[in-house]
């Protein structure tokens, strides 16, 4: 995955999900990726993430490290990528393995 790095920054008190399912969320943000239009892809996959769903917060986890539509967040990446490692997700799992060795035993 390759990101130029952007800056843009999402209201998050702006986020309601307006009755999309998750899976609708996901789709659509992973639509305004391709678009590089990351502050959408943002938007759409916190709302994914907020509804539990893992692959969005492993998505939202990277869009934090990346400065991909929010501002970049240490704490924001570790808290999303988490999220969906506890629920078993493999791509979080390997994503955290990568940048934070150890983060299980934290």
């Amino acid at each position: 995955m390759h990101c130029q790095r952007r800056r843009f920054f999402v209201d998050h008190n702006a986020v309601v999900a307006h009755g999309q399912s998750a899976e609708e969320l996901l789709k659509q943000g992973n639509s305004y990726w391709e678009q590089e239009n990351y502050t959408q892809t943002a938007l759409s996959w916190r709302k994914a993430a907020v509804q539990g769903y893992t692959i969005a917060q492993t998505k939202l986890g990277i869009c934090y490290y990346l400065g991909a539509g929010v501002e970049e967040s240490q704490t924001e990446v570790v808290k999303w990528t988490k999220r969906a490692a506890h629920q078993g997700d493999i791509g979080a799992i390997r994503f955290l393995n990568s940048i934070l060795p150890g983060w299980e035993n934290e």
